[in-house]
Parts: structure tokens; C-alpha cells; sequence
């Protein structure tokens, strides 16, 4: 008479998740937290620069992008009126960059350059204005990086956003090889 058996043993069971730990013990040290926020940080700059000229274009008036660098924030500022001023009831959107990551040019191709380098606005912040034919008020450079990057453990960490005035095209750059390269998406 032969037994039918349903489930697993406990040493099959034990079996699976000591080879799961092995995998997982072996894979957890090549991923590299601070590399996916910088990357995360450099596509939510680039989406936050289009997204702002795209409302400028729609909405048929100034959209202004201002940079609080101190605050590692952006803030996207529909400037009803076109007057360069945050007045009481113009609509206001904030995006943060992800812990770890700030404005930085400590590996930047012009040393001693600003993060931003767009002129300041009556805020004291850098400030990019889109008009409502979706052209911008400046061309300029946006550098962000890692605290890594910014103590020149991991070059590689560094990104640069460069933002056309004509078009609000923006291109993004890295380091690879302690070379400054334009990022393929």
C-alpha cells in the first residue's frame, strides 16, 4: 500500500529557504541604493522641466521653475498674472530629490560653477521661466550628485541637466570613466 503525500517536509522547506538566504546574501551587496535614488532624482528633474514648459504651453502663461538648493527642492510656480512674483493664489507644485541626493558641482566640468546656473529670481533661487510659446527665459545647467559624489568617492554619481533656452529640450549627462558622457535613454 503506498502513501500519498500532500505539501512538503520541513527539510525540503528549510532546503528552499537556506538556498533562497545564500541568493539573496550573494546579490544584496551589488545593489547600489545611492546609484537608483541619483537615477531617480535626474529623471524627476528632467520629467518636472518638461512638465512645467508643457503647462506653460497649455495654460497660455509664465511657468516658473525655481531651485532652493539649500532645501534639495523645486518648485514649479504657475505665474498667472506674468508679473516673476509668488503671489497669493498662483498654484504651486514642490518636488523634493530623494534622500541622499542634492544639488551639487563638486564633479562638475567647471569647477567652482553653481549647482544651478541659472540666474536668481526676487526669491534669491535660481529661476527658469517658461513662456507660454514654451521657450525659456535662459539656457543653463542643473547639477545634482550623491554625498558620495560630493566627497569624490563615486564621480559616477554625478548627473548634469542642461536645459535649452529655444526649445526647453533637456539633455542629460554622467560620468563614466571620469568623463563627462551625454546619457542615452
Amino acid at each position: 500500500m503506498t502513501s500519498r503525500r500532500d505539501g512538503f517536509t520541513l527539510v525540503e522547506l528549510l532546503l528552499v529557504l537556506m538556498i533562497g538566504a545564500i541568493v539573496l546574501m550573494w546579490a544584496l551587496p551589488n545593489i547600489d541604493v545611492a546609484e537608483m535614488r541619483v537615477r531617480s532624482s535626474e529623471q524627476q528633474v528632467s520629467t518636472t522641466v518638461l512638465a512645467a514648459q508643457q503647462r506653460a504651453v497649455m495654460k497660455q502663461h509664465d511657468v516658473r521653475v525655481l531651485f532652493d538648493t539649500a532645501q534639495r527642492r523645486i518648485i514649479v510656480h504657475d505665474d498667472t498674472n506674468n508679473n516673476a512674483v509668488r503671489d497669493a493664489g498662483e498654484q504651486e507644485r514642490t518636488v523634493t530629490l530623494e534622500d541622499g541626493v542634492l544639488f551639487t558641482t563638486v564633479s562638475s566640468p567647471t569647477p567652482g560653477a553653481p549647482a544651478v546656473t541659472f540666474a536668481a529670481g526676487a526669491e534669491g533661487w535660481p529661476v527658469l521661466t517658461f513662456h507660454r510659446g514654451g521657450f525659456g527665459s535662459q539656457s543653463g545647467s542643473i547639477y545634482i550628485g550623491t554625498v558620495r559624489s560630493e566627497r569624490g568617492e563615486r564621480p559616477a554619481d554625478a548627473r548634469q541637466l542642461e536645459v535649452e533656452r529655444a526649445t526647453g529640450r533637456v539633455t542629460r549627462h554622467h560620468v563614466a570613466g571620469g568623463i563627462w558622457r551625454t546619457h542615452r535613454s
